[in-house]
């Protein structure tokens, strides 16, 4: 069987569900993009399709754990606001539960 982004796909939501909740959000422009360019900039480190990746806190998390900023190409502080939007950006197809969340992205 091929390699492919569909047959790679996780089973519950993934970070392209994510993109197209942020199309359908009502955001600025800016925020919009800011999102967006933290998705992609993700999805290229790992050098994985959106599709690919489920949108699981605890699975970002982890995956996060795998990168560096130097290794993306970009600074420790963009490399921090990458984390907090993919927080942002989650909680558009999924709230986070008050008190569950422990642990940031």
């Amino acid at each position: 069987m091929a390699d492919t982004a569909s047959s790679r796909q996780p089973k519950g939501p993934n970070l392209a569900d994510v993109l197209v909740a942020i199309e359908q959000a009502d955001l600025t422009p800016s925020r919009r993009r800011d999102l967006r360019s933290a998705i992609v900039t993700l999805a290229k480190g790992l050098g994985r399709h959106p599709l690919e990746i489920p949108a699981d806190p605890a699975v970002l998390r982890k995956r996060l754990g795998e990168l560096t900023a130097e290794g993306l190409g970009i600074s420790q502080g963009r490399f921090a606001n990458i984390r907090s939007l993919l927080s942002k950006a989650l909680a558009l197809i999924k709230p986070v539960m008050t008190g569950r969340q422990t642990i940031a992205i």
